[in-house]
């Protein structure tokens, strides 16, 4: 059901991926880059984006490309900022 990539861009290590990101059931797909960052497929950019934005944690979404629509991106910081999103992601899901 949901497409997992094994490799993890540097900054976050394998723990945080599975803790923060493998478990959502919305992650349709977890793309890892080359840099600080991680693209996210989801049916719910848009929704996730300004949910994000609503309790601090700003992602980057690609509204105007339809290649891209449906994908957030994420920066990977500090632990804190790893924590932070979690949290937010946690909120999401427990939503009505």
């Amino acid at each position: 059901r949901h497409t997992r990539c094994s490799r993890w861009s540097r900054g976050l290590g394998d723990v945080y991926k599975r803790q923060v990101l493998d478990s959502r059931p919305f992650i349709e797909a977890i793309i890892p880059g080359e840099a600080n960052f991680v693209l996210l497929r989801t049916g719910q950019a848009a929704e996730l984006l300004a949910f994000c934005a609503e309790h601090g944690v700003i992602l980057r979404g690609f509204p105007s490309d339809p290649l891209l629509r449906g994908y957030l991106r994420i920066s990977v910081g500090s632990a804190q900022d790893i924590d932070a999103l979690a949290a937010v992601l946690d909120q999401w899901e427990k939503q009505p």
